[in-house]
């Protein structure tokens, strides 16, 4: 048999068959779905290329998801005010948290998939030993 994997690690990584591409403008990273051609690291890939998945296809800044999501927060009593900012004890970025758990189809489905370390590795990715 073959060694296990440990959770987190690059092998474990790509045994999930995740491939990703970041967007050049608004650095958001998207999931490339199989059948599809990973952009190269010198390609000029941004968001509306984005044929895999049509909904996400469409730039959101860092500053943009901040102002969103402090109106959602001021009009709703729901726990979004008070979300983590920490994931394991380290500072993480919500914006990138909500990016990846998106391209991963929510969190019913990174949950389901047992994505949960791809969505921390990529968070934090000095974790991804």
């Amino acid at each position: 048999t073959a060694p296990a994997q440990k959770t987190g690690s690059k092998a474990y990584m790509k045994s999930c068959k995740l491939q990703w591409t970041q967007c050049e403008k608004c650095k958001q990273f998207a999931v490339v779905e199989r059948g599809h051609t990973v952009p190269g690291p010198s390609d000029h890939w941004r968001c509306y290329q984005n044929t895999w998945n049509p909904r996400l296809a469409a730039c959101l800044s860092e500053e943009e998801f901040n102002t969103l999501y402090k109106d959602f927060a001021a009009t709703t009593t729901l726990y979004t005010k008070s979300l983590p900012t920490k994931l394991l004890g380290k500072e993480v970025c919500l914006w990138q948290l909500y990016n990846y758990v998106t391209q991963l189809g929510g969190w019913e489905s990174v949950v389901e998939n047992g994505w949960m370390n791809v969505v921390i590795t990529k968070t934090r990715p000095e974790w991804n030993g």
